[in-house]
């Protein structure tokens, strides 16, 4: 069991133990080989923060392993910043230990933990791998040096550790590491040269990078401004070159990235990372906390997996850059569960208060990405990368908030006292200066009178354009993805969604009639691998708990050519890319907005139209649904598909009951909905890995069928 001043035992703290630092005795267990999984974990990541604790370690690691019996520690390569008590105490004990022979030479017989270690593992094959020595050890995984038996290339290799009792789902996280890694080729990532299993266990080979870590170069101060830059705007770019094969690393942080013996920094381990796509399982439970709390953003710290995506990369890079500027973390606490409250409820403190000579233009491009909602943050680590590149050619970054933001920010920051200065000035200005300090918030997307005016028409029978052949539309709001989207006027003014998930917007919440038509004008300007573009309608919302479940019909389609980048090259041959056919789907759907636990999402049979050559944004695509009482009826740019009521009730009921119902039989609110096909409903925008235009999105009220 782990003995730490962690735990406030009165003794620890009489004898003067800083209370992060686990005792003598544990510091051995580690080195023994003989601590607990939870333990390790605890030390391990104590010793990435502790200069103390890793000097000790690495004095007594050497010594079980060498210095004849009787020989005393030598502890003169203390830490760099001075002897602490706990360094003081440690060192007493430490040689008390060592005259009673406790840490001396050990025998195989003495230790056979130990020697297990030293024997056993050093020369151990794996694959066509030869253990040379051990790298790092973890909680599931451990890195070896290794050799190629045959290309005599030194690697490092990663493995499950030996002897260690793991579930199915950490092997899975293990297995997704690795794939993560073998998507990805870049030069500030580190590479995997081979991906296979050894007796039905998986390991991977990557490049052996021969220099230190972010964390131990930053343990010796802050770095310099352009330098601190240079680093993140490189980490910046490698980080979007992974989000854009669909991987959000999610545990970004100075132990995480590499630096080479000449220079050059390189991303490390993702064995926590997420993947975009919506068909792949969570390898992690929907309530856990994946990451180190602080490098995490406030979203992680709610194990909601739904609200994780590019600009969760994008914070950590931000915390990052403020360690850099400033040589310490964004948020610190005695503990984990202070830290992760400071995360999602603690204001940031300028980087100027610690270290003043920070660059106001870089200290606004720091706080942007350390912002509490990702909306606020940059849009991508691509835009980040931008600004700071324009911030090292002497340029004005165009990302940070103005100076309204900035000063109403600072005021937050510095207290009363800032406060109370800027109150008498105000005073004395007068208005005009109030007005410039208090921006007035934006306009809302989704003004009642507007959405008033619509319905008003509606209800007597007159059309009404949603989005016009220019500029936004006419009222809207999100119900999905709007972290991870953008929306804008592109080409010729007109309405753009650009959406590295899911993004689902309302452009109605209820057509008002049972007979109606919708057509609309899109253009798939971009399409990431199984991107999808269209439109939902005859929506329905029924109770789900936390958040609503809704019904609705959809008409998608992809008029991207197939992204080509296959999502598992992870072994020596590859896996080719299965083909999929361009063609427009109308389909039922059953699913839940974000925030439900457990999440639901169903798309059911329908029908599928003739497939086409994608035209990669050459074309408009002109769209036209009918809905009525008897079912639905599409016009895809001149291909007709269409679904009845009767059809779509029975494909619904049954799928729903056979699926859904019976693999949910806990969800009460599941058991109690009873999904079908009525048309009149909400409607909206359905977009997955895209970027569209949109244009002349009229509906229009019909006469109802007899």
């Amino acid at each position: 069991m782990l003995e730490s001043g962690q735990s406030g035992e009165p003794e620890s703290q009489s004898r003067g133990v800083q209370a992060a630092c686990p005792v003598l005795a544990s510091l051995l267990e580690l080195i023994d080989g003989g601590m607990s999984e939870h333990d390790l974990e605890i030390v391990a990541a104590h010793l990435e923060t502790c200069e103390t604790c890793e000097t000790v370690v690495r004095e007594l690691a050497v010594r079980s392993g060498g210095p004849p019996a009787g020989d005393e520690l030598d502890f003169s390569a203390r830490p760099t910043r001075g002897a602490s008590a706990a360094y003081s105490l440690m060192e007493r004990e430490a040689k008390a230990l060592a005259a009673a022979t406790t840490v001396q030479r050990r025998e195989p017989q003495v230790g056979p933990k130990r020697s297990a270690l030293l024997e056993s593992e050093v020369g151990l094959v794996i694959g066509p791998y030869e253990v040379v020595d051990l790298l790092g050890r973890g909680g599931m995984g451990v890195v070896y040096r290794a050799v190629h038996k045959h290309l005599k290339r030194v690697v490092a290799l990663k493995t499950i550790a030996r002897g260690r009792a793991v579930g199915d789902d950490a092997v899975a996280r293990f297995r997704a590491e690795g794939e993560a890694v073998a998507r990805l080729e870049h030069p500030n990532i580190v590479h995997i040269h081979d991906f296979d299993e050894c007796d039905g266990t998986p390991y991977f080979s990557m490049e052996l990078v021969v220099g230190e870590t972010l964390a131990r170069k930053l343990k010796r101060g802050p770095m310099g401004f352009r330098e601190a830059a240079e680093l993140v705007r490189t980490l910046a770019l490698a980080i979007d070159y992974a989000h854009g094969r669909r991987i959000v690393h999610r545990d970004l942080k100075p132990s995480n990235v590499l630096i080479a013996a000449d220079g050059t920094p390189k991303v490390s381990d993702f064995g926590v990372a997420k993947f975009l796509d919506e068909d792949r399982a969570e390898l992690t439970r929907t309530d856990m906390v994946v990451g180190t709390p602080a490098y995490m953003a406030p979203e992680q710290t709610t194990g909601k997996g739904g609200e994780i995506g590019p600009r969760t990369d994008v914070y950590a890079l931000g915390a990052i850059l403020y360690e850099a500027l400033t040589g310490k973390p964004v948020f610190q606490g005695d503990n984990h569960a202070r830290v992760l409250d400071l995360v999602r409820t603690g204001q940031v403190v300028a980087p100027t208060v610690l270290r003043k000579e920070v660059p106001a233009n870089l200290e606004a491009i720091c706080l942007k990405c350390l912002e509490k909602l990702p909306a606020n943050r940059y849009f991508n680590s691509k835009l980040l990368a931008e600004d700071l590149t324009r911030w090292l050619g002497n340029e004005k970054p165009l990302g940070p908030p103005g100076r309204v933001r900035r000063f109403g920010r600072g005021v937050r920051r510095r207290g009363r006292a800032i406060l109370a200065v800027a109150t008498g000035a105000i005073l004395a200005a007068g208005w005009s200066v109030a007005w410039y300090v208090a921006a007035p918030p934006p306009p809302r997307t989704d003004p009642p009178e507007v959405l008033r005016e619509i319905e008003a028409k509606l209800d007597r029978g007159e059309e009404v354009e949603l989005i016009g052949a220019t500029g936004m539309p006419k009222w809207y709001r999100w119900r999905k993805g709007e972290a991870n989207s953008k929306l804008s006027l592109g080409k010729n003014q007109c309405f753009e969604v650009n959406t590295l998930t899911t993004g689902m917007i309302e452009l109605l919440p209820d057509s008002r009639t049972e007979t109606y038509s919708v057509t609309a004008d899109l253009q798939h300007t971009f399409g990431q691998q199984q991107s999808q573009i269209g439109i939902y309608f005859s929506d329905h919302t029924y109770p789900g708990g936390e958040s609503p479940l809704h019904f609705h019909m959809q008409l998608q389609f992809n008029d991207w050519s197939t992204n080509k980048d296959s999502p598992k090259y992870i072994s020596k041959e590859g896996v080719a890319a299965v083909a999929s056919k361009n063609t427009a789907h109308l389909k039922p759907q059953f699913g839940s907005d974000p925030g439900r636990d457990p999440p639901v999402e169903m798309t059911f049979g329908g029908v599928i139209g003739a497939e086409f050559k994608p035209s990669n944004g050459s074309k408009w695509r002109r769209l036209v649904i009918t809905a009525d009482r008897t079912g639905v009826r599409v016009d895809w740019d001149g291909d007709k598909l269409a679904m009845t009521e009767a059809g779509i009730n029975s494909t619904v009921g049954r799928e729903f009951a056979k699926i859904i119902k019976s693999r949910m039989k806990s969800d009460a609110f599941v058991q109690q909905a009873d999904p079908e096909y009525k048309p009149r409903g909400g409607l909206g925008l359905n977009i997955r890995r895209s970027t569209i235009n949109i244009k002349n999105l009229i509906i229009r009220p019909l006469k109802p069928v007899n």
